[in-house]
C-alpha cells in the first residue's frame, strides 16, 4: 500500500492509509486541521524542545509516468 501511495500520491490511498493510522494511533501528540497535502513531522530540538514541522506536498513530483496532481488549495491557516 506504501508502494502505491509513493508512485502516485492517489487521494484515494491517502484517505486509505489515513483511516488506518487513526485506529493504529488513536491518541496522537499533535494533529493539525488542514488540507490533506500537508505533512507534519513533530521533532525534538538540541535543546529539548517540541518542534513541528510543516511540509506542503502541493505538485510534489512522482515517480510513474502517468502523473497528476490531485488539488492545489490554499494552505492556510492552520489550527493545532
Amino acid at each position: 500500500m506504501a508502494n502505491i501511495y509513493f508512485r502516485n500520491h492517489h487521494p484515494w490511498v491517502g484517505e486509505y492509509i489515513g483511516a488506518i493510522v487513526k485506529d493504529l494511533f488513536p491518541n496522537p501528540a499533535v494533529t493539525v486541521e488542514g488540507p490533506a497535502n500537508v505533512d507534519i513531522s513533530l521533532r525534538k530540538t538540541a535543546d529539548g524542545k517540541l518542534s513541528l514541522h510543516l511540509l506542503n506536498r502541493t505538485n510534489l513530483p512522482m515517480p510513474d509516468l502517468y502523473e497528476f496532481t490531485d488539488f492545489i488549495p490554499p494552505i492556510g491557516p492552520l489550527e493545532t
